[in-house]
């Protein structure tokens, strides 16, 4: 993530993620899961039109029923976030999702073959003996910052889930998927968008 300078919208959505990372780290001890969600900083009224400051909390769950592992349907919530976030002129907003991860030895391997590694388990990396689980909250500003952070959520046979420490992603800048771009009148481009 770039450097972050003193900014009141951004000191706000940096205490949102705190805050998020915390009631979700809470939650996951009384639930088997978390389910995605999205929460963006509102800076107008759709209504009115009116100007708000400082933003305010809006709660973006997907729509009930909608199947997260079906990709057209999940690529429909995240239209709907970018069209949420467009509509209320938001300043940030936070994704949250439970993701598998796949640990890939690149030992002995070129950039190509590890590539390939992990290309060959997309859509199925749930089936990898090799997975983490983790819950990711990501945060996107309109000024262009971008940030992730990652917790492993632990299992213990007997035991409530829980999460070991968050961590940020070094690399997220340079991500695309789905849940990147999520604010469509923000600087940044999404690497998968045609010109």
């Amino acid at each position: 993530m770039t450097e972050i300078i003193a900014n009141p919208k951004r000191e706000q959505a940096l205490a949102l993620v705190k805050r998020v990372q915390e009631f979700v780290a809470a939650r996951i001890s009384k639930h088997d899961g978390i389910p995605p969600f999205a929460i963006a900083l509102a800076g107008r009224d759709p209504r009115s039109g009116e100007v708000i400051d400082p933003p305010v909390d809006v709660f973006m769950p997907p729509p009930e029923g909608l199947n997260f592992d079906d990709s057209s349907q999940r690529a429909i919530y995240f239209d709907m976030i970018r069209a949420g976030t467009l509509g209320l002129d938001a300043y940030a907003v936070i994704f949250v999702s439970e993701v598998w991860m796949l640990k890939v030895s690149t030992h002995g391997k070129s950039q190509e073959e590890a590539s390939a590694e992990v290309n060959s388990w997309i859509g199925r990396v749930h089936e990898n003996p090799a997975r983490v689980e983790q819950l990711m909250v990501s945060l996107e500003t309109v000024e262009g910052d971008r940030m992730l952070t990652m917790a492993p959520i632990l299992r213990a046979e007997g035991q409530p889930p829980a999460l070991g420490e968050w961590a940020p992603l070094e690399h997220y800048p340079e991500s695309e998927g789905n849940a990147v771009g999520l604010l469509p009148h923000a600087p940044f481009v999404r690497p998968d968008a045609k010109a």
